[in-house]
């Protein structure tokens, strides 16, 4: 005979509290009355609901002794309760080839503190790991927030990530960086759940959370500058692929002898590059042209700003790289327009970033996909710039720790012990 699982008074307690901390959450403070009105539970099971929540420190009543007084009424008045966001913080890390930024954001998602520390390109795994826990330290003391108040730490990092593990499978942007057990240092570091994720796919969620990505749901960031990447979400969730590899722009090395030939790319890019400065022939330079024993990796990118400079000035050699650049990031566009479809490419990552550079590679992914896609993707540049990492790194955080804030109803590990250690890596639920 089926055996049939019947709800528990425990897990019927957490669904209703869980119910009326979304609503809190969503709105930031509410009457009984009106909780009830929304949740569609009775005033009881409200009333319980909150009891529950204030007893876990989730929840506290807004409307304190002072607010009653000032307001003459009659009767008793509403009592009225907000959700707790000083409840616990998060730690947002994004470690660069040069800079490491951390954010210390409440569990509402509001920043409360924020530090950024330059860092060598060329140090050791040990200095860089110092910056990072020294900016870190600094970030928590300008919050006042102690590290046992933490509830998650996330660090967005280049290369390979094995967000399961927290590892660095392999790096080439950071030195002694491939191989590193990331999530392991963060821990005995901050004694709380670490998840460790790709730069770029943190970026992507960032942008889908509170930059130009609002409200779609597949996007592509795509990294654009001294070193190239892609953060990918399909259907509002993150694409990793089977090693945590999707999205390194390996292949652009390839393309190479793709432009020994005067093809539809070699015009297109020389074309619109033309039109970016105003001057020249719309006809490939011949510069710009590899031969097949040249090929030079592109995988770590250009500087942008450099070569748009030079080739304003009239140097035909910046003119060259930088037909050579946009050619190789409309390779890249267009390429995984026709392989995942997506309805925006976000362009960030410093200088190739620049408004300047976004609209040539507007144009080139939409002289390149007609006749080839029905709908091409629109092509915007970030609107959060330098952190879109760490913002990306919050709302990660914030999907791995909400759902756990009610587990003690279940009489399982309560919220203090989650808290205390958990997540190995990156076991969070997929992004908003």
């Amino acid at each position: 005979m089926k055996r049939h699982d019947t709800a528990t008074p425990a897990l019927l307690r957490r669904i209703n509290a869980g119910a009326v901390l979304d609503s809190l959450r969503s709105v930031g403070e509410l009457s009984v009355s009106e909780l009830v009105a929304r949740t569609d539970l009775s005033r009881p099971t409200v009333d319980a609901a909150v009891a529950d929540l204030v007893r876990l420190g989730v929840a506290a009543e807004a409307n304190s002794v002072a607010e009653a007084t000032s307001r003459p009424r009659r009767g008793r008045p509403a009592r009225r309760y907000r959700f707790r966001a000083d409840a616990g913080h998060l730690l947002g890390i994004d470690i660069a080839e040069e800079t490491v930024q951390v954010v210390v954001a409440n569990l509402s998602g509001a920043l409360v503190a924020e530090r950024s520390r330059p860092v060598g390109l060329d140090v050791s795994r040990r200095r860089r790991l110092q910056v990072v826990r020294a900016a870190a330290r600094a970030a928590l003391a300008q919050a006042e927030v102690r590290p046992a108040e933490l509830a998650a730490v996330v660090a967005g990092s280049p290369g390979t990530v094995d967000a399961t593990t927290g590892r660095i499978s392999f790096c080439t942007a950071i030195p002694e960086w491939s191989g590193l057990d990331l999530a392991a240092v963060l821990r005995a570091a901050f004694d709380c759940p670490v998840l460790v994720e790709n730069d770029a796919n943190l970026a992507a969620i960032g942008e889908s959370w509170r930059g130009i990505a609002r409200g779609c749901r597949d996007v592509v960031f795509f990294l654009l500058g001294t070193r190239t990447g892609a953060g990918l979400l399909a259907d509002g969730r993150l694409l990793r692929g089977h090693d945590g590899g999707a999205g390194e722009l390996g292949f652009l090395d390839l393309w190479e002898e793709s432009r020994t030939t005067r093809g539809d790319l070699a015009r297109t890019s020389a074309d619109v590059v033309a039109e970016l400065l105003g001057t020249g022939g719309r006809r490939p330079s011949l510069a710009s042209l590899r031969r097949p024993e040249d090929r030079e990796s592109l995988s770590w990118g250009v500087e942008t700003r450099p070569l748009i400079d030079g080739a304003l000035a009239g140097d035909e050699n910046a003119r060259a790289g930088l037909e050579r650049f946009v050619a190789s990031a409309g390779y890249a566009l267009v390429s995984m327009s026709l392989l995942l479809s997506p309805e925006l490419f976000v362009i960030g990552g410093g200088t190739a970033a620049d408004e300047v550079l976004v609209d040539p590679l507007r144009r080139i992914v939409s002289r390149l996909l007609e006749g080839k896609a029905a709908t091409p993707p629109r092509v915007e540049a970030s609107t959060l710039g330098t952190r879109a990492v760490v913002l990306g790194a919050v709302r990660h955080g914030l999907d791995y720790v909400e759902p756990r804030l009610l587990d003690r109803f279940d009489g399982t590990r309560a919220y203090d012990e989650v808290r205390a250690g958990g997540a190995k890596g990156g076991d969070a639920p997929p992004p908003r």
